[in-house]
């Protein structure tokens, strides 16, 4: 679902589909290919007999990790684990990363896009952990193939067996634009699994689980095959579906004349017709207007109007709809605000808007001073301007602390302050905004967990809250900062990476300074000792682009060459080695052409077993670590 937040900056994602990493489409034209081991000096092209990379994917679930390939020619290669047949070659043996053993699966038709959905679960009778994974591939022309988990009739294939091999699914009539996977709360173990197929023509169909109606089909059936949803009137531009599984399943679909629809459970009014009802057909949501922008949490929904109004009905339990009370709401209730509302956002139940002319309003939860308005109490049931002597430019939320940028540089906190991460020089809570003092004007703030970083308008940074290792970088060998400190670095800033508790700049001058912990040596500086203060990491050329992952870090040089530090787990970094952490910059070899995308790869939660793809602006695709070597492996894909 989109959510329009004030420029808003959210620290924590909830993943209700398997992590799939894609890289976009590489381009052969490009006129940047270099050799990162060789300064930038031109490659020739790829060999006629290797087919170049499109589209990259990594299919990561507990234990169970695939990898897929869309290639130049529109073909759909794999290789990896393939215990649940997610590989899609007819059967369940891996295929073992090697630079040369990957398979073409099987489908006549030239691929445009990949979607995998997985449920993993832990069964504690057993003490295993068993998944499910299901995969859908729509062509070029807009056809969809399916293959994996099949338990729910997912697959949309008119039956309920799991396939090792891509089968077409049939029934839709159009090219298809989207697939919208949805998880939902399940009684048994595993969730429950439901598709849709969004056309180009406006029109939504949809197969699997059926439990409490979320296919919209008017009834609670399961189906093995699409149906068309047709009780919307109108093309459908949007459809949303919650992003984790709860068992507060609400699907909202928008059409072109900005029409809502709702249907799916409704136990606290939350689709806003009249009861609380569930619905398993699509129903009309009556507004005295066109909905613009609309958001909501499963539970309470909230939506702008295209005359600035705003209207929030479901859960009110906290005041959350800013009503003027505690109570449910199953129809559409406008709340009242002086002026037109401009952007909404929600952190829990605690809900800000932002007008036109730049005031801030707050409502709902309240226990730690977060909606900024003063109150004292732990529910505001009705809007409360948070008072702001200038207009509001920027919201960034961090937990249950804000930060407002003003749009005259200025910067005011309030909330949650336990470790003084609001910089007002004390760690006393607080309900109403206060100042930030800082020297000039503020023009980015980063939180990560309690540590806050702000860069000022002269490119200097500024940082304060939690210092447990040394991460904000200003000398300070106390473990909470409540007043901004700032960080001695010898040029401007031009980015900053946050790593908790690691942090690395980027100057202006192409320089690199680090600081924070250093357990694995990721800082670079040739030693594991943390640095409370910037510490320069010497570097042959200038910086372009900094990647990290957990304590592997990879510096992509101006010139196309690339460094690597840090954690080595596997010879993860591709520095020909297999050292356990590599302490300063060396140079990674053998990648012919620019680095275009970085993806690594983590086989168990302890991140013990890793691997990395490089993927190059000219479609070559490299591996370094599990299955690879400690050097940089070309994965070869030939014509089969």
């Amino acid at each position: 679902m989109q959510k329009k937040k004030f420029i808003i900056t959210l620290l924590f994602a909830v993943l209700s589909i398997f992590m799939i990493t894609a890289c976009n489409d590489s381009s052969n034209e490009s006129n940047n290919s270099g050799n990162n081991g060789g300064g930038g000096t031109v490659q020739p092209e790829p060999e006629p007999d290797n087919l170049t990379v499109k589209k990259f994917y990594n299919f990561d679930a507990y234990y169970s990790f695939s990898t897929y390939a869309i290639l130049s020619d529109g073909s759909l290669y794999t290789w990896g684990d393939n215990n649940y047949g997610q590989l899609g070659l007819g059967d369940n043996a891996n295929i073992y990363y090697t630079a040369s053993n990957n398979q073409k699966i099987n489908i006549p038709d030239k691929l445009n896009e990949l979607i995998g959905l997985k449920d993993v679960k832990y069964d504690a009778s057993k003490s295993t952990t068993i998944s499910k994974f299901s995969l859908y591939a729509i062509t070029e022309n807009g056809e969809l193939y399916a293959w994996g988990d099949n338990s729910d009739g997912q697959l949309g294939i008119g039956n309920t067996d799991n396939q090792t091999k891509p089968v077409k699914v049939t029934g839709i009539t159009g090219k298809i634009k989207q697939i919208i996977t949805f998880k939902h709360y399940g009684e048994a173990f595993f969730d429950y699994f439901s598709v849709y197929a969004l056309t180009e023509d406006g029109s939504l169909y949809a197969w699997g689980n059926n439990s409490n109606g979320p296919l919209g089909l008017g009834n609670t059936d399961n189906q093995t095959k699409p149906v068309k949803v047709t009780a919307i009137t109108g093309k459908i531009k949007e459809l949303i579906v919650p992003e984790s599984s709860s068992p507060y399943s609400i699907i909202i679909a928008i059409t072109e004349d900005n029409s809502l629809y709702t249907w799916g459970d409704n136990r606290d009014g939350q689709l806003g017709v009249g009861d609380d009802l569930d619905r398993n057909t699509p129903t009309k949501v009556n507004l005295p207007g066109m909905v613009k922008e609309i958001m909501h949490n499963s539970y309470s929904v909230y939506t702008i109007l295209e005359d600035g109004s705003l209207y929030a009905w479901g859960n009110n339990s906290d005041g959350q709809l800013g009503v003027g009370d505690e109570v449910n709401r199953n129809i559409p209730a406008k709340v009242n605000l002086s002026g037109k509302v401009k952007l909404i956002t929600t952190k829990g139940e605690s809900v800000y808007a932002l007008t036109e002319d730049g005031s801030l309003y707050a409502w709902g939860y309240n226990f730690s001073g977060e909606l900024g308005a003063g109150n004292v109490n732990e529910y505001v049931n009705t809007p409360a301007k948070v008072n702001l002597p200038a207009k509001i430019k920027e919201l960034i939320i961090n937990y249950s602390s804000y930060y407002a940028i003003l749009e005259d540089g200025s910067l005011y906190a309030w909330g949650n302050n336990s470790s003084g991460q609001l910089g007002v020089g004390d760690e006393v809570n607080r309900n109403t905004p206060t100042k930030v003092n800082l020297p000039s004007k503020v023009k980015l703030i980063t939180t990560k967990y309690d540590s806050v970083y702000a860069i000022l308008e002269d490119s200097s940074l500024y940082t304060w809250g939690d210092n447990g290792n040394g991460e904000l970088g200003a000398g300070n060998v106390n473990e909470y900062v409540n007043t901004p400190a700032k960080v001695n670095l010898p040029a401007n800033i031009k980015e900053l990476i946050i790593s908790y508790p690691s942090a690395y700049a980027i100057l202006e001058d192409g320089s690199l300074y680090v600081w924070g912990a250093n357990y694995d040596a990721q800082l670079g500086v040739g030693d594991k000792v943390n640095r409370n203060n910037p510490a320069k990491v010497n570097l042959s050329g200038t910086i372009k682009e900094l990647r990290n992952y957990l304590s592997s870090v990879y510096a992509l040089m101006e010139d196309n060459s690339l460094y690597a530090w840090g954690d080595n787990g596997n010879g993860v970094l591709g520095v020909g080695k297999n050292d356990d952490s590599i302490y300063i910059p060396e140079q990674v070899t053998g990648i012919n052409g620019a680095i275009k995308d970085i993806s690594y790869l983590s086989h168990n939660a302890s991140n013990s077993d890793v691997e990395v793809h490089f993927l190059t602006e000219n479609g070559l695709l490299y591996g370094t670590g599990l299955h690879y070597s400690a050097h940089p492996e070309k994965i070869a894909f030939k014509e089969q």
